[in-house]
């Protein structure tokens, strides 16, 4: 019943996120654009090239800060090549090496060391984005006085597993906006991520959570909605939305979730893991009772677990419908199926989160 309560109240938020376009308060901006990278050869051209011949720069004065987290592959000749090749005068782009610290925080806290321009955006190299991605975000930020802007990620690729993995990343990133809008912020997204260069030091960065090899985003963005009521929002517009691939295989979706969910135990606000464990206490027992029917060959079990399925899949059906235009999923036909595969990763996926390594672009994390 909880569950279904949690769920409902989620789509009810989203639905409430104002959708009206911001008042145009300038015509010229200017911000530091930074993407922390690691063995990224294959993607940090795409991702280059996007900004500066797709996106709409008119009016908007732009800084590229690529940080090199120790790549052992041709990220950096790569970008050393970009730079070389970069013809648009509006926009510079620097590259840094990490040379003493590693992992991703200290790769943004280096670019916002050397930014020239006081509102920072973040992104992933293996992102691309929409023609009107940046223009959006600064209008939004500037028009309603923004320390902070949460962003929308879409996740794309080809196939069923792809499908499942679009459909389940879009609602995380709904969750992560409709808590943002109902005051207990859960969740957002590094990847398309704006927010204050002065507003990053009052809050004191990363300094309290640096041990941790994720949460750049999610951490940061819990201490500015405390310190910052009423101006951490999420960007609802289609033009904000970036797009990143899906996982190719089953144990690199089991990383990058692994990694997600790591940094669930350290979350300072108590609703926040009040949510999630009521959230994992219906999944574990839709798992749970489907054992003991096959176990037990027990009625009771069965009917329980029809029970939760029908009503777990009735509620996510509703909620999934919500967003499914935001998004444009035109693989929203995984959904069902979802639903069961989702029982199975969810399991290892938590055992994880409480202990336990993952890797991640050739590291090994604890």
């Amino acid at each position: 019943m909880f569950y279904i309560i949690f769920i409902k109240t989620l789509h009810n938020e989203w639905c409430k996120i104002p959708e009206n376009k911001p008042d145009i308060i300038n015509n010229s901006y200017s911000a530091t654009l930074i993407i922390a990278c690691r063995n990224e050869e294959n993607t940090i051209e795409t991702c280059l090239n996007c900004i500066l011949n797709d996106v709409d720069l008119s009016g908007i004065t732009l800084e590229i800060i690529v940080v090199n987290d120790h790549s052992t592959d041709r990220t950096r000749e790569v970008i050393k090549k970009i730079i070389s090749l970069n013809s648009n005068q509006s926009v510079v782009i620097k590259m840094i090496e990490l040379t003493d610290k590693s992992g991703k925080k200290s790769a943004i806290e280096a670019g916002i060391v050397k930014a020239s321009y006081s509102t920072i955006i973040t992104t992933d190299a293996d992102c691309t984005f929409n023609k009107g991605w940046l223009k959006m975000m600064l209008e939004v930020f500037n028009s309603r006085k923004l320390k902070m802007l949460c962003g929308p990620v879409k996740l794309e690729g080809v196939g069923a597993f792809a499908g499942f993995q679009s459909v389940e990343s879009a609602g995380l990133v709904v969750m992560g906006a409709a808590t943002m809008h109902s005051k207990i912020p859960t969740t957002c997204n590094g990847a398309n991520l704006m927010y204050s260069k002065e507003a990053f030091y009052e809050c004191k960065g990363f300094s309290d959570n640096a041990m941790l090899a994720s949460g750049d985003d999610e951490f940061l963005m819990h201490k500015m909605f405390s310190a910052f009521p009423g101006q951490v929002e999420f960007s609802k517009f289609e033009e904000a939305i970036v797009f990143t691939a899906t996982e190719n295989s089953f144990s690199g979706f089991l990383n990058q979730r692994s990694r997600w969910a790591s940094k669930s135990s350290f979350y300072k606000d108590k609703r926040v893991r009040i949510l999630q464990m009521i959230t994992a206490l219906f999944i574990l027992s839709v798992f749970v009772n489907l054992i003991l029917w096959f176990a037990l060959q027990d009625e009771n079990c069965m009917l329980l677990f029809l029970l939760m399925l029908v009503g777990k899949i009735s509620v996510d059906l509703s909620y999934f419908r919500s967003f499914n235009n935001f998004f444009k999923l035109n693989n929203f036909i995984w959904l069902v199926p979802m639903m069961f595969i989702y029982q199975l990763y969810f399991i290892p996926v938590l055992l994880k989160s409480f202990g336990g390594s993952y890797n991640w672009k050739g590291r090994t994390t604890v």
